[in-house]
């Protein structure tokens, strides 16, 4: 198992060198010259103080301190990302400010961060409008929503078809993609796909410790192999810090026995026994993820809830060395669950390697010794390692 957890390590340092973490686009300066510049995957561009994110080369050490002040316009390589500069009449202020465009059309849309806040622009003509949430001491204040009604309405609705427009990013894009001549929305920073679909193999090392009245068990190490099928939801696409996800696994037979002792204190009936085992299940697991991103790679602490459903030909036995039986069982009373402790690491964006630690409830079988109701318990925790592959 050392040896296993070893060489996987080994080719997760080797895999981890092939990731690219940033991608180029152009600055445009006040005087018309242009330079290469880089973003990073992974970080917004405009982060939630307003401080811009912009790299002279591939590395962190080439971060640019750049303001609104110093450019015209910052586009990326595929023209999805798109940061302007310009002065809002309706701030009442001569400074310049960085406004990230969210559509393209005859009517433009644009994100402004200002102290925390998401303010929208509209852009028509080469004239910007500031959609203001709420109506402010300036006589001449218009909230968004009778703006555009009054001023982008291509479509002639009616003033109740605007009330359930919010000021949130996600129903201003909708409307001016619907509504728009033209409109398109752009893609913005690049983005991890929402939903990814793995497929994954374990080799699962169980250390099985049995408990029965008037038996002293060893304990049994057994592995199998689990195949899984892990559906991730990334919650966060652009940084993407944390995925939920849950998947069905199959597990192979856990099938061995082991050695016991029965009625150990007494001199007269003490008997040698062996133990055989064998349990066979699947398993549905639920869990979540945080992700920590390295230049290279990234390392994924989880915790996961698994529910396990004992299939066919299960059994918990006690064999004396004469071949007699003291009890065989497969009166089992019910599933058991786990509780996982793991992480993943990541690279060349698609393959995984995994080391999971598991904590069973018990899996419990009945069985008569003589008159009597006898429960043995079998108490599992597993130590699993494995690779992944990410599907799409």
């Amino acid at each position: 198992m050392k040896n296993l957890l070893l060489l996987t390590l080994l080719m997760i340092s080797f895999l981890s060198f092939s990731q690219s973490t940033f991608y180029p686009g152009t600055l445009t300066k006040n005087d018309g010259s242009k330079e290469t510049v880089y973003f990073k995957n992974k970080e917004y561009v405009i982060d939630s103080n307003g401080e811009l994110n912009i790299y002279q080369q591939e590395s962190d050490e080439s971060k640019i301190i750049i303001t609104a002040n110093d450019f015209t316009k910052i586009v990326s390589h595929n023209d999805q990302l798109f940061l302007e500069t310009t002065v809002i009449k309706e701030l009442k202020s001569t400074d310049k400010l960085i406004l990230k465009k969210l559509v393209e059309g005859d009517n433009s849309l644009y994100l402004l961060r200002l102290e925390e806040n998401n303010y929208y622009v509209d852009k028509k003509n080469g004239n910007y409008t500031l959609l203001e949430k709420r109506k402010s001491k300036d006589i001449n204040s218009i909230i968004y929503k009778e703006w555009l009604f009054n001023n982008f309405n291509p479509s002639n609705l009616i003033a109740v078809d605007f009330s359930r427009i919010s000021y949130d990013q996600d129903d201003l894009v909708e409307y001016y993609t619907d509504y728009n001549p033209n409109g398109n929305e752009l893609t913005l920073e690049n983005r991890v796909k929402p939903i990814n679909i793995s497929i994954l193999g374990n080799y699962v090392n169980n250390n099985i410790s049995l408990k029965s009245t008037s038996i002293t068990h060893e304990r049994i190490n057994s592995s199998n192999i689990k195949i899984g099928l892990n559906i991730n939801y990334n919650i966060d696409k652009v940084q993407n810090r944390v995925t939920a996800f849950g998947g069905l696994n199959y597990y192979t037979s856990i099938d061995d026995q082991g050695n016991s002792v029965v009625f150990p204190e007494s001199d007269i009936q003490r008997r040698d026994a062996v133990n055989p085992i064998e349990f066979n299940y699947w398993s549905f697991n639920l869990g979540v993820q945080y992700n920590i991103h390295f230049d290279r790679f990234s390392l994924s602490p989880y915790l996961s809830y698994e529910s396990l459903y004992l299939t066919s030909d299960n059994r918990i036995a006690a064999i004396f060395e004469d071949g007699t039986t003291f009890y065989d069982s497969n009166n089992f009373i019910k599933d058991p669950t786990a509780i996982n402790l793991g992480f993943k690491i990541t690279a060349f964006k698609n393959i995984t390697a995994t080391v999971e630690y598991s904590y069973l409830t018990d899996l419990s079988a009945t069985y008569f010794n003589g008159q009597n109701l006898q429960v043995t318990e079998a108490k599992i925790n597993r130590l699993s390692i494995g690779v992944g592959y990410k599907l799409f």
